[in-house]
């Protein structure tokens, strides 16, 4: 991959704080805030120094995941595809910050205990506690088996479950924007009805109105045209829109991940178009730095891949 050729400084969206202490006392879905190390905007190319990066972070859980249906993080010989990748990706010029919130993301395992540990300290209603552990639990159940892989991605994600992306944007909707009980089982439960075979019939047996009026909201119907679909998308408000919005940021971090051009100049196409104007109108306008980076980003990332 040819080395991205504009630098992009680093984007401080929140207080800079180290990456292990961010992790440990508010457990992010992402580090949105990259280490003082990487404060500058120079983008090194070599493997040691994301290896220099990890330097003092915590290694890729081991322990038991929580849940029957929970995947096992990457071991052996998924760990070093994975890592290879990451490297490949500073070596090609994307930032490191970038690389180091895509590399804490992909680790499943951690991820799903993070949630569980967030749920308890944000919900002290049991009745909230139980029903977002139960949306979770349905989330598991329904897409197992689904990888985050796509035809055009490298090999590194195809040991990483799909419901790791609902779950990354149900800890958003928690930590960053501090959204209700419902909303965060509506971000779990984001996907279900358009990837997999359970539909809002079996939801509505289990969840409470509000949760499926949002699911409802977020769904591309099966014979709904992309046009027809992103026109919708940009008329969402409250709630479902900021889930749409979160499942964006979470999803332009994983387009690094994808190696074909004409994918990514849709996808940041429709990013600029219909996702952007939420940005800037809260309560997504938070993270509209984050936003802008990742997609300026991608964007150096695209034009690095046609060279």
């Amino acid at each position: 991959m040819t080395k991205v050729g504009r630098k992009t400084a680093v984007v401080r969206p929140f207080e800079i704080r180290s990456r292990v202490e961010a992790r440990v006392e508010q457990g992010y879905a992402m580090d949105l805030k990259p280490p003082p190390a990487f404060s500058s905007g120079s983008n090194g190319s070599s493997s040691a120094e994301l290896a220099r990066a990890r330097a003092g972070a915590p290694e890729p859980s081991t322990e038991t995941p929580f849940g029957a249906h929970s995947f096992t993080a990457a071991r052996g010989a998924d760990e070093r595809k994975t890592r290879a990748l990451l490297d490949e990706l500073l070596a090609g010029g994307v930032p490191k910050d970038i690389v180091l919130m895509l590399e804490a993301d992909l680790r499943p395992e951690h991820n799903a205990k993070a949630f569980r540990e967030e749920v308890l300290r944000r919900f002290p209603d049991p009745a909230d506690r139980k029903a977002l552990l139960r949306a979770l639990e349905v989330a598991e159940r329904a897409h197992e088996g689904q990888t985050q892989t796509r035809k055009s991605e490298a090999g590194g994600l195809s040991h990483i479950p799909y419901v790791n992306h609902s779950i990354q944007v149900a800890r958003l909707a928690m930590s960053e924007l501090g959204l209700s009980a419902s909303s965060v089982q509506a971000a779990l439960l984001h996907d279900v009805v358009e990837d997999t075979k359970v539909g809002l019939r079996e939801l509505s047996a289990e969840f409470s109105p509000p949760v499926l009026d949002v699911v409802r909201d977020l769904t591309k119907r099966k014979d709904e045209e992309r046009a027809v679909y992103l026109e919708r998308v940009s008329k969402l408000e409250g709630d479902a829109a900021a889930l749409k919005g979160l499942d964006r940021v979470h999803n332009l971090l994983r387009a690094f991940t994808t190696r074909d051009p004409d994918y990514l100049d849709r996808y940041i196409r429709e990013s600029h178009g219909v996702y952007a104007p939420k940005f800037r109108k809260e309560p997504l306008s938070a993270l509209e730095p984050l936003f802008t980076h990742l997609l300026s980003s991608l964007e150096a990332y695209r034009d690095a891949l046609r060279e």
